[in-house]
């Protein structure tokens, strides 16, 4: 070996979306890794960050710490009249008393707000409020929102769950948590959710929760479709944030808006084909593969399959929305693949795999 050639760093290879959601180690291989060659299914890779230049926190704490600076600097600042005659006694009446606010500060953007205090413009040239220096400073968005500080997650989990004992007699629905939690929950899990079978895009879900929310947050109202939709989406995005090891503390959670599902299955199967009926049934058996229940699977995945083609045979007709296109072929394709892992467990009698 040449000693004056330099050895080549080791690559570091990036998981793939399907791998992240699972779990599952990968090797990062293109344009598929091994495990998605494995089951036969789409490799995607989320888009590489950018490495130049500091990231987005650093630079959100620079510019932070440098407004506290000058903050510091600028608070002994003394107020003095024009009149060049001034008393000293006078001069200490116009005195500005100001209390640095930067002692004992915790991180501010884990913080609802917090009081910096700071000169505004001269107003006056007698004197001036100490309650004038003060400027709120609340637009900084938080890291966090307020339902995941320390504490409040363990309460809101401690409530949620209480609920869901209390309809569980009644076999009553399961009522949806706050609309803002549900949507922080969509807006950092959608992506894993829908990394194998992207039936539909989060633009398009976000607007069916919202009018879910709308209608009712406790019963199916107007639309079961939906309902079912938006449920098993819930369910799904619980079911991918959990921690591994916690799957069973936290069951009963994704387990309840599962079966809200579950109640309006029949009038999914017996009102009219339709795309989002289908994209329901689908979702849903995408959650009974992800807890290996296997009836459920197959019946959800096969009465999928069967509105799929009656919704084929209505539709030669109609003109198909170019915005829906999409859906369309992504929901047959997972309705292809579920037929085929289906007949594996039929032919072979195999156990459902996990995803």
């Amino acid at each position: 070996m040449d000693p004056t050639q330099t050895a080549r760093a080791p690559k570091a290879s990036q998981a793939c979306m399907l791998c992240k959601a699972r779990k599952r180690r990968c090797d990062g291989g293109t344009p598929k890794c091994a495990n998605c060659i494995a089951r036969g299914v789409e490799c995607n890779y989320a888009a590489v960050r950018k490495t130049r230049g500091p990231g987005k926190k650093k630079i959100l704490t620079e510019n932070l710490e440098e407004r506290l600076n000058t903050t510091q600097h600028l608070s002994p600042v003394t107020w003095l009249p024009n009149n060049d005659d001034t008393s000293p006694d006078t001069r200490d009446d116009t005195i500005v008393s100001t209390t640095a606010s930067t002692e004992k500060l915790i991180d501010p953007r884990l913080l609802d707000g917090f009081i910096a205090n700071q000169p505004n413009a001269l107003q006056s040239t007698t004197s001036m409020d100490s309650s004038q220096t003060q400027v709120s400073v609340r637009n900084h968005l938080p890291i966090f929102p307020d339902f995941l500080l320390p504490g409040k997650f363990d309460e809101h989990l401690k409530t949620f769950k209480t609920i869901i004992a209390e309809v569980k007699p009644a076999r009553n629905f399961t009522p949806f948590m706050p609309q803002h939690i549900s949507r922080r929950l969509i807006e950092n899990s959608f992506a894993e959710v829908m990394a194998e079978h992207r039936l539909l895009d989060q633009t398009n879900f976000v607007m069916l929760l919202d009018a879910q929310y709308a209608a009712s947050s406790l019963d199916p109202a107007d639309d079961s479709a939906r309902w079912a939709l938006v449920n098993a989406i819930i369910a799904l995005a619980v079911r991918f944030k959990t921690a591994s090891g916690s799957e069973k503390a936290l069951f009963d959670i994704p387990h309840g808006f599962f079966q809200n599902v579950t109640r309006v299955v029949p009038e999914l199967i017996l009102q009219e084909p339709s795309l989002l009926v289908i994209q329901a049934l689908l979702a849903m058996a995408m959650f009974a593969r992800c807890i290996a229940d296997v009836q459920a699977f197959i019946m959800l995945a096969t009465n999928a399959s069967r509105q799929l083609e009656l919704l084929g045979r209505f539709s030669m007709d109609r003109v198909i929305d170019m915005r829906e296109i999409e859906q369309y072929e992504q929901v047959y394709k997972a309705a292809n693949m579920f037929d085929k892992t289906i007949a594996g467990i039929l032919s072979t009698g195999a156990a459902l795999p996990e995803g």
